[in-house]
């Protein structure tokens, strides 16, 4: 019988070793996870730096090239970059640390093609409309922001490839945010800066059809 009492015991202990060992498996595997994505974001980071450098080559380019391949490689850099950073956010939040971080490079990479566009339109006369889209991602103006994004890319698509959106976080920690909010005047969100004069609350399509004419909307204020 003495026997028999023990077996308890035993199987006690060999429960406790494969708990164990299930929970180590568990955390290495979440550590590996944490790394491989950690090492995936740095590796992004880097991308989107040398395409940083890419970037500086084609604003000096465009202060004497009227071609198209300028506007195209620069735009075709901006949309993949941005859509990397739409998947991150999906995957890790829109508040997470090194989401953030590839967001400041984005911001970057948003503000030279912006001055691309500006280039363009001097030099080669062409006429582009620009809107600075300044968004929150904070409670309780998220929502707010996402229904003015709605109704800008809306605007875009159904009206002009003339039309070229740069969206800012306004909230983001960044030396670049900062001095674009200072230049434009920005001191809440969600608004747009469009052509780089008027500061609209956009409500629906119909602000910002005037742009498309020679008359401008009655919700607009004019920047100083």
């Amino acid at each position: 019988m003495k026997p028999e009492r023990n077996v308890p015991l035993f199987r006690m202990f060999l429960s406790f070793i494969l708990a164990t060992t299930i929970f180590t498996i568990i955390i290495l595997i979440s550590s590996g996870a944490s790394y491989y994505n950690y090492q995936r974001i740095s590796s992004q980071n880097n991308i989107v730096t040398k395409y940083l450098n890419d970037m500086d080559i084609l604003l000096n380019m465009s202060t004497s090239d009227c071609g198209e391949d300028i506007l195209v490689k620069s735009s075709i850099i901006l949309d993949e970059v941005g859509g990397k950073l739409d998947l991150l956010e999906k995957r890790f939040g829109k508040k997470d640390s090194r989401v953030l971080e590839q967001k400041k490079l984005y911001s970057q990479l948003e503000l030279k093609h912006f001055n691309i566009i500006k280039q363009i339109k001097k030099q080669c006369n062409e006429d582009y409309i620009t809107i600075l889209f300044f968004y929150s991602n904070n409670e309780p103006l998220n929502e707010e922001s996402e229904r003015m994004g709605f109704i800008l890319r809306t605007f875009k698509d159904k009206m002009s490839d003339k039309i070229m959106i740069y969206s800012f976080d306004y909230n983001l920690n960044s030396e670049l945010i900062i001095n674009l909010k200072e230049n434009y005047n920005i001191t809440s969100a969600p608004i747009a800066v469009i052509n780089e004069q008027d500061k609209i609350y956009v409500k629906n399509i119909e602000d910002l059809t005037p742009y498309l004419k020679p008359k401008l909307s009655p919700y607009v204020i004019r920047l100083n």
